[in-house]
């Protein structure tokens, strides 16, 4: 045990050693937000990008145009972090404001207005006086945290999402919850709330009627914030349309709320089936990221490998498999390492560890980014940068490479090797970044490989 740990600490120091992977036309992602039928992301210089669904505004480049590919927008500033809902969008530039663009039929965009038709193509700035950290959006209502913690809300307020105490009205500029907690992080669903405090304590509010503020019942719904798991500490929340999840400061899972389509994870599914309570589930596996769309989940561990669970019907699992949903989370492409994951409605994003994009699931509006509308049944790489290590160049890092690798340090005539084998690919090649190919690559490569090695994955509990 001692000595695989030992492997993958020595992987992880390899991959903050490497050199930067040479230039690419493409962007190398470093945030992710999947909504309704659209998809945005920041890239490593704070670009904005977005695509699929736009008809409501929601990519915030003055057109209400789809678009099937990436496109910058909002070009003369950069961002730290985003968000979406269903149809709106939620970001932060990086001196912090506040900038919201997209469909107001619920005033989700917080400027006084709300009305069927509404809607703003153009950013618009929130709440100037104010610098901003961190923004979530649920199906209809906006939460942003300030850098000194505050947490502000707007938008639909049918069950209490926005924390005000009251429930049935709407919140048409953004509130501040009076509350001396300062807060990190937040997630919204589709009407209810979840924040995570400095403490890591994990706060819920909104919707109830499905279990999903995880406080013992179902049905009804909260007004304010209420802190649920008071002995465990949090580093992460998300929200589903009707269920939630967070991770706790060892790595461990846990999920609660509706679990019609398996999105739980605990293997039983039921229309009438409501986890009341957080339930820790894949014991023993440390994760690092976690997201919900309509009725699935995405996850990835500590090792990199990425997760998914839940309803299937167009292929947001990512497994190539036909089923309508499972129930016990499976590992999909393996031999990629990923970083963080992003579910949309009926699709899904994930970055890898080189900042690639991928996507897969429902494509109807175009919001995988791939090109078409082609509805995907396992993981497509969008944004194309070098892979470290992906020798013959087929998205997946495994002993492959390491045999492809040697063949080509060990072959007198080069020019030869690369006539025979043309899916060698050099740019993936110097693991060390010396600038040569030659054994200590090779040994690199090694490690590489078997720091990430799969195992099978364990099953899920309750």
């Amino acid at each position: 045990m001692k000595r695989k740990l030992a492997v993958i600490v020595l992987v992880f120091a390899m991959l903050a050693a490497m050199p930067a992977v040479g230039a690419s036309s493409d962007p190398k992602a470093a945030v992710l937000a999947a909504g309704g039928a659209f998809s945005t992301a920041i890239d490593a210089d704070g670009k904005l990008w977005a695509w699929g669904d736009n008809h409501a505004g929601q990519f915030g480049n003055g057109t209400r145009d789809d678009s099937y590919t990436p496109v910058n927008v909002i070009e003369h500033l950069s961002f730290i972090s985003v968000s979406t809902g269903y149809d709106h969008t939620l970001a932060v530039d990086s001196g912090g404001g506040l900038w919201i663009f997209g469909d107001n039929k619920y005033g989700q965009l917080g400027n006084d207005e709300f009305g069927e038709g509404l809607y703003s193509s153009t950013p618009e700035r929130r709440v100037p006086g104010e610098t901003f950290a961190r923004v979530a959006a649920g199906g209809y209502h906006s939460i942003a945290i300030d850098t000194n913690g505050g947490l502000w809300t707007w938008g639909l307020n049918g069950f209490g999402q926005i924390g005000d105490g009251t429930v049935g009205n709407r919140m048409l500029t953004p509130y501040k919850i009076p509350t001396q907690t300062r807060f990190v992080s937040a997630a919204a669903g589709n009407a209810h709330s979840l924040a995570i405090d400095e403490d890591g304590g994990l706060w819920v509010w909104g919707d109830n009627f499905m279990g999903q503020l995880g406080i013992g019942s179902n049905g009804g719904w909260r007004t304010v914030p209420i802190r649920i798991m008071e002995d465990t500490r949090f580093v992460s929340v998300a929200a589903g349309c009707f269920h939630s999840m967070a991770i706790d400061e060892d790595g461990g899972l846990w999920a609660w709320g509706w679990d019609s389509h398996f999105q739980i994870g605990g293997g039983v599914a039921d229309e009438d089936r409501f986890v009341i309570l957080p339930s820790k589930i894949l014991e023993g596996t440390r994760f690092v990221s976690v997201s919900g769309g309509s009725y699935h989940t995405l996850a990835v561990d500590s090792r990199g490998n990425l997760w998914t669970w839940g309803s299937n019907v167009a292929g947001q699992l990512g497994d190539e498999r036909k089923d309508p949903s499972t129930g016990v989370p499976t590992i999909i492409k393996r031999g990629m390492p990923f970083a963080s994951v992003s579910a949309g409605a009926w699709f899904s994003l994930a970055i890898d560890y080189f900042g690639g994009v991928w996507a897969w699931g429902n494509n109807g509006y175009g919001q995988l980014g791939d090109g078409t509308d082609e509805r995907r049944f396992e993981p497509v790489r969008v944004w194309e940068h070098p892979i470290l290590g992906d020798i013959d160049d087929d998205h997946s890092i495994d002993a492959a490479d390491i045999t492809l690798l040697r063949r080509y340090i060990a072959a007198e005539d080069k020019d030869a090797f690369l006539l025979k084998n043309p899916k060698f690919n050099p740019d993936n090649a110097d693991m060390n970044g010396d600038g040569t190919i030659c054994a200590a690559d090779v040994a690199w490569l090694r490690l590489w490989v078997s720091g990430f090695r799969r195992a099978e994955p364990p099953e899920p509990t309750q």
